[in-house]
């Protein structure tokens, strides 16, 4: 095609776009291979409503993913490019986990496909704190170079550049940042908040940094490593058909950077007022902008109010659900990997000393134990006591609080419908729990054979507890989507295990354990 053809065409196609779509898209979009992906209809990948899912599919062509890790970590990168209204440190992440686990392979696979190094994308696999503290300053005072819309990955963090002013200030969003210099104070100015993704395995994050950066694991499991085993053979032994970078390109350059709405923001903050640690006050504008980011991905299905702002709508909460619970606890904190193993010799039942916990083959010093324990337990996913000894100085001891685990999130349907609110009724059916007991049901709601009586009510004035009110329980006490199987037949009786299992509502997923699948 001439370069005069290609102009005309361009135009035809233009004026197509003015007809039947937003005209703001027309002035801005030049390039015909993008312009069609727009015009030809619903089929296409943009006007897809599995577009997420679709795009989530890319990085398995390079990697065996853990599917959740993936779907956080492109939310945050398109959410990053594309929403304009979204808190600075909604566009943070952490990808933590052991050496080898295949951190920044992922974080690879997910951003290459879809973003141009040097243009949206700035991937680092070193960098020190001073070379970020002057990075794009000259560029910024000569050429208008702004971060807004980018995108930053930097492989295996070291504590020094987590610990440095200026990137402290840009992952918060600040515009300014004073250093010292040859004696002198320099002021520094940060053009723009971009998106900031980040690995690390051996850096232990402070309590602040963790504010602002949210972290997700990847899956560690035997079943996993045998997983990448066969996977990595396969691909020595057989050719590999490269993702269409070119094409996955194109279209994120046809989405434009928009302001979002979240209209029922206020129903979705209901569903968090029961969490009332000091990080959720931050934490809920995180929630609410994974929303924004979903609606400004989903632009072209979405409707838009007078001034050109996306409104999103419930399926986008259905569509992040599983990227928020990735990074969400009742504390607000995700403890790293080796705060991790230090959780896995702790319960909820007994208390523990740093000795015993050492003779348990912890990865840390004395010294570094004490001080991820008091760290654990400023976030609130510990709690300590100190037990008077006769003969010698008295021990502090830790256990894990019952609710430190990750928190079971409602559907868009419950939330919106109001079944939310009998959920959390039946919750409050169960009484208080001492240190060694299980959670109970009022002995007014059971019937003789230990299930939910079907004549008892959630509270007075309401609708009899049926099979839904009674799956709405057992998925309320899950906790990782699990729960034990015994406990589940206690609370609400093993005919209704029988019968949500024979629905396929609820499996077997590990001895023991019972899985609710819907």
């Amino acid at each position: 095609m001439t370069p005069r053809e290609r102009r005309a065409e361009t135009q035809t196609l233009q004026v197509t776009m003015q007809a039947l779509g937003p005209p703001k898209f027309a002035a801005q979009i030049v390039d015909p291979d993008i312009a069609r992906i727009i015009l030809d209809g619903p089929e296409t990948l943009l006007r897809n409503p599995l577009l997420f899912d679709k795009l989530c599919e890319v990085p398995a062509k390079n990697i065996v993913p853990d599917i959740d890790a993936v779907k956080t970590i492109l939310l945050v990168a398109f959410g990053s490019k594309l929403c304009i209204n979204a808190s600075a440190t909604s566009t943070n992440l952490c990808v933590n986990s052991k050496s080898g686990a295949g951190k920044d392979v992922h974080v690879r696979a997910c951003v290459d496909p879809f973003f141009t190094q040097e243009s949206d994308l700035f991937h680092r696999t070193k960098i020190t704190p001073q070379a970020f503290t002057y990075w794009k300053q000259k560029e910024a005072r000569d050429d208008g170079f702004r971060w807004d819309g980018k995108v930053i990955v930097a492989e295996d963090c070291s504590r020094s550049l987590l610990d440095s002013d200026v990137f402290k200030t840009m992952s918060s969003g600040g515009s300014r940042a004073t250093i010292v210099k040859e004696q002198r104070a320099i002021d520094i100015i940060i053009p723009g908040k971009p998106g900031i993704i980040i690995t690390t395995a051996e850096a232990e994050p402070g309590v602040e940094l963790l504010r602002r950066f949210p972290i997700i694991h990847l899956d560690e499991s035997p079943e996993k490593t045998q997983q990448v085993v066969r996977f990595v053979a396969h691909a020595a032994s057989a050719s590999q058909k490269a993702a269409p970078s070119a094409y996955y390109r194109k279209v994120v350059a046809a989405l434009q950077r928009v302001n979002v709405l979240v209209p029922f923001a206020e129903k979705l903050g209901e569903a968090f007022v029961k969490y009332d640690a000091i990080p959720f006050r931050t934490h809920i504008g995180r929630i609410i902008d994974f929303v924004k980011f979903s609606a400004s991905l989903h632009q072209f299905q979405r409707e838009r109010d007078a001034d050109g702002n996306v409104i999103a709508e419930w399926k986008d909460w259905d569509l992040v659900r599983a990227c928020i619970a990735k990074i969400t606890t009742p504390s607000g904190f995700i403890p790293t990997h080796k705060q991790t193993s230090v959780l896995n010799n702790l319960n909820n039942l007994n208390y523990k000393s740093v000795p015993e916990l050492l003779e348990e083959g912890v990865p840390y010093s004395e010294r570094g134990l004490y001080k991820v324990l008091d760290r654990l337990t400023e976030q609130g996913i510990l709690e300590t006591r100190i037990l008077p000894q006769e003969k010698r100085k008295d021990l502090q001891v830790w256990r894990t609080r019952t609710d430190c685990q990750s928190v079971q999130l409602p559907f868009a349907s419950q939330i919106s419908t109001g079944e939310l609110n009998q959920l959390n009724q039946l919750n409050q059916k169960i009484v208080p729990t001492t240190d060694n007991s299980e959670p109970q049901i009022e002995a007014s709601s059971v019937s003789s054979k230990g299930s939910l009586s079907s004549s008892s009510s959630v509270s007075s004035g309401t609708n009899p507890i049926n099979y839904e009110q009674q799956l709405l329980a057992l998925t309320g006490w899950a906790q990782h989507d699990e729960i034990d199987a015994q406990q589940a037949a206690e609370l609400l009786g093993e005919q209704f295990i029988t019968t949500a299992t024979q629905k396929g509502d609820v499996m077997e997923s590990r001895a023991g354990f019972l899985k609710v699948v819907r």
